[in-house]
């Protein structure tokens, strides 16, 4: 199971140490309660004002190391030599995978809790502070819905991460060619089948009791305001939809043709 970027955050400051896990909750709960504001990342640092017990908001800085450019020559070589990777990026999500290539190869996308420094103003805590927790798990949010403010706070933001995949698969392209060259293409599947189609075997099918089970089962969607169900008024669409699929795929005129018998009957 694909831990997310946004958990793999917040296992870094996990262990053994009790206080330190007392601490992390604690900052957790700050930051739930809606207590850290004006969240800022950078290249190696964020910031945001943690309100306390006192009236005025702590300032608060989490200091991480940047990758060196080498480690990002492995990270954007993965990024562009795979297209999984690129179309989650694009998309706006974690391109699964990746951290764990990456570390395959020597580059931890994700620091240690050894690596991490905080600045606390005046919080008199150490040497992981609840209002650095509560920081914490503020950009553990953030990387729950995108990737970028982990890359951007190891030292690249989107735009430059962006440019980078671009100018490196040119660069192989400019190398030689990506991929299968088009003449050791095989045609025969693409511009004809590979075997009659009568001779592909369709499985047969039980019909459903009723139309639409999906949909009995699912219920309405979220905000549904309709005079009828969705059941009532997508059933018959998607039960008619299947009748059509079935004659198409085995030329059947009657649906009895498909049906197998119900052991319970």
């Amino acid at each position: 199971m694909t831990v997310s970027w946004g958990e793999r955050w917040r296992s870094v400051l996990g262990g053994p140490d009790h206080e330190l896990v007392r601490r992390v909750r604690q900052g957790r709960a700050t930051y739930r309660s809606g207590r850290v504001s004006d969240v800022r990342l950078a290249a190696g640092r964020v910031s945001a004002r943690v309100q306390g017990s006192r009236a005025t908001p702590f300032l608060v800085e989490v200091e991480i190391p940047l990758l060196s450019d080498e480690d990002w020559d492995v990270v954007i070589d993965l990024l562009a030599g795979k297209v999984r990777y690129r179309a989650r990026l694009l998309a706006g999500h974690e391109p699964e995978g990746l951290a764990e290539e990456a570390e395959a190869a020597g580059v931890r996308l994700f620091p240690t809790m050894d690596e991490i420094a905080v600045a606390a103003g005046h919080s008199g805590e150490s040497p992981f502070p609840v209002v650095g927790a509560g920081v914490w798990e503020a950009v553990a949010a953030r990387l729950d819905s995108s990737p970028f403010p982990l890359l951007k706070l190891r030292g690249r933001g989107r735009e430059r991460i962006l440019r980078d995949i671009a100018r490196r698969r040119r660069d192989g392209e400019a190398n030689g060619p990506l991929g299968v060259p088009v003449e050791e293409i095989d045609l025969l599947g693409w511009s004809s089948e590979r075997s009659p189609l009568g001779a592909v075997a369709v499985p047969r099918v039980r019909i459903p009791r009723t139309d639409a089970p999906q949909l009995q089962v699912l219920g309405d969607p979220e905000g549904w305001a309709g005079a009828l169900s969705a059941a009532d008024l997508f059933g018959p669409l998607v039960a008619g939809g299947a009748a059509e699929a079935r004659k198409l795929l085995t030329g059947a005129d009657e649906v009895d043709e498909l049906v197998e018998p119900d052991p319970e009957d």
